[in-house]
């Protein structure tokens, strides 16, 4: 039988978990700055766009903050497992090395009692007892490093466990977005691009034909975001409704709505999450 060896490298496990715990920080304060910011007693917004700031910004902070806490949490868990595998490593290696020499011993102890016990002197023959004991006593370190090796992976993977459980339960903490809301909002991402592209094409009277390929596609992307207001609350109507207008008037509108859409902050402040 041969013994595996534990791979891992905990250095880089355990850097990871302080950059998680700095990440986390860092979250933490910009949510603290963000509610700053949102705080009428504190800062007050004059412009439509700022009070479309200061409003999203009660939003955003809270959910800074829960990824900061998640972040804070993951490299509380990373860091027991990268100690665990510090040990674990050393413990395998070790029986590792002790079974390949202990197993080596064994053997050439075993062949030289076959041979004593197959003389003809019977000095000889009297000398494979001793032999024997020997062997067994190696075949025990065989034994003893195997219950070892064994024993540094178990412990191991229990703390892979544990480790795995709060990852597991941080993952079903609902800050995730639903499979449902990543592929409307994907889609809506994927059929603006084309759209633009297409309507920005469509103005050269010879690849004229692909207006209706930019028509298709803003038609999709107002679809994809009407589902994603009414079903998540994201998004803004009057942005829905350019969307919507510009697609009925042709390629040249959706240029223009580009244009409208980059000098509005109040629109551009009002996009989804993901955005």
């Amino acid at each position: 039988m041969v013994l595996r060896p534990l791979p891992g490298d905990a250095v880089t496990m355990h850097a990871l978990a302080d950059r998680l715990a700095g990440q986390g920080e860092l979250l933490l304060a910009l949510a603290s700055t963000l509610r700053g910011l949102a705080d009428p007693s504190t800062a007050t917004w004059v412009s439509p766009a700022g009070a479309a700031f200061a409003s999203r910004s009660r939003t955003a902070a809270s959910l800074l903050a829960s990824v900061g806490r998640r972040y804070a949490v993951c490299a509380v868990a990373l860091r027991p497992l990268a100690a665990a595998l510090t040990e674990a490593q050393h413990e395998v290696a070790s029986a590792v090395a002790e079974r390949d020499d202990a197993w080596v011993r064994a053997v050439d102890l075993g062949n030289r009692r076959v041979v004593a016990e197959q003389g003809a002197d019977p000095v000889q023959r009297a000398a494979a007892e001793p032999l024997h004991r020997l062997e067994v006593e190696q075949l025990e370190r065989v034994e003893g490093a195997e219950r070892r090796h064994a024993s540094g992976w178990a412990r191991y993977t229990e703390a892979d466990r544990r480790c795995a459980a709060v990852l597991h339960r941080l993952v079903q903490d609902g800050l995730d977005d639903s499979r449902a809301y990543d592929a409307l909002t994907g889609l809506s991402r994927a059929a603006g691009d084309v759209g633009g592209v297409a309507g920005t094409l469509a103005l050269v009277p010879v690849l004229k034909p692909l207006g209706v390929v930019a028509g298709a596609c803003d038609g999709l992307q107002v679809a994809a975001d009407t589902v994603i207001r009414v079903g998540y609350g994201d998004g803004d109507w009057s942005r829905i409704a350019l969307s919507a207008g510009t697609s009925a008037a042709g390629p040249l509108a959706a240029v223009l709505k580009r244009g409208a859409l980059a000098t509005n902050t109040a629109a551009l402040a009002t996009g989804t999450r993901t955005g």
